[in-house]
């Protein structure tokens, strides 16, 4: 069973008498299945987060060389780009969610998640999914995507609880700018003369406080826009580069397997590979 639904939430926090956006998540696709035999799978750089709720068996992962057994009836949380194997017990019975996390700032919170990780909520939210995921109807619906959503907002807290330049909020309204307006074509010197400051003095105050070089976050959004269109549409790889911008697909070409490890018509092929078996 499989749905290709999408479905976006915001999970906000209060800082100084605003509300921030701590984190993004939207649901690309969620399933189910449960095996009579057993099977393993590898996933080679995923381009997504996956969430993993077991209610019967469980299974065996290995990322990054360590081995999780991963228990029913617990959330886990498998960050996007880093390969793993997965081996499923006979018996197994799964339910799975594949996730775009962000942050604040728009940026993946898989910087933070370098494993697997056990999601800080209540058994009656994990429950909650369960009993509502199979059951069809808008108030299932609502019940299940409501589970998904506050094991996100577990994740944002945990986030932002932590001291984290991402959470300063000088260059707020420039980052919400940037989430929806980027394009490989606007430059550092453009930005600069909006704002009414020079180049270098722009460039040096969004690295000290935010963590990460103006040109690098710009390119960042891209690439992580460029994953999810190759992911999520049949655009080709020349379409991608156009839409974000890219006057020279060959640049975008360079520019992406630089930051992902892989062209954009491999990281495709990868992404439609590992959608199956959770």
């Amino acid at each position: 069973m499989l749905r290709n639904d999408t479905i976006r939430f915001d999970y906000l926090v209060r800082r100084g008498g605003d509300e921030i956006a701590a984190l993004s998540c939207t649901i690309i696709e969620s399933g189910h299945f449960a095996l009579t035999d057993a099977m393993h799978y590898d996933h080679p750089r995923p381009p997504f987060t996956r969430l993993f709720l077991f209610r019967a068996a469980g299974c065996e992962i290995v990322m990054n060389g360590v081995h999780h057994a991963l228990a029913p009836h617990t959330a886990y949380v498998l960050p996007a780009g880093i390969s793993f194997r997965v081996d499923y017990p006979s018996g197994c019975e799964l339910f799975f969610f594949h996730l775009h996390l962000r942050d604040g700032s728009g940026l993946s919170i898989d910087r933070d998640l370098r494993s697997v990780t056990l999601a800080p909520v209540m058994d009656t939210v994990v429950s909650t999914i369960f009993d509502s995921y199979l059951v069809g109807g808008d108030e299932s619906e609502l019940s299940w995507q409501s589970g998904v959503f506050q094991i996100a907002a577990s994740l944002a807290r945990d986030v932002s609880a932590a001291p984290h330049p991402r959470r300063r909020g000088r260059y707020r309204h420039l980052l919400s700018d940037l989430q929806t307006s980027c394009t490989a074509e606007l430059t550092v010197a453009a930005l600069a003369e909006r704002e009414h400051v020079t180049a270098s003095a722009l460039s040096k105050g969004f690295q000290r406080e935010v963590g990460i070089s103006l040109s690098a976050y710009m390119t960042q959004l891209l690439v992580d826009r460029a994953c999810e269109l190759l992911a999520s549409t049949d655009l080709s790889a020349q379409a991608v580069a156009e839409k974000l911008g890219y006057v020279d697909p060959f640049y975008f070409h360079r520019v992406f397997k630089k930051h992902t490890g892989a062209s954009p018509l491999a990281y495709r092929r990868m992404a439609a590979d590992s959608k199956r078996f959770g």
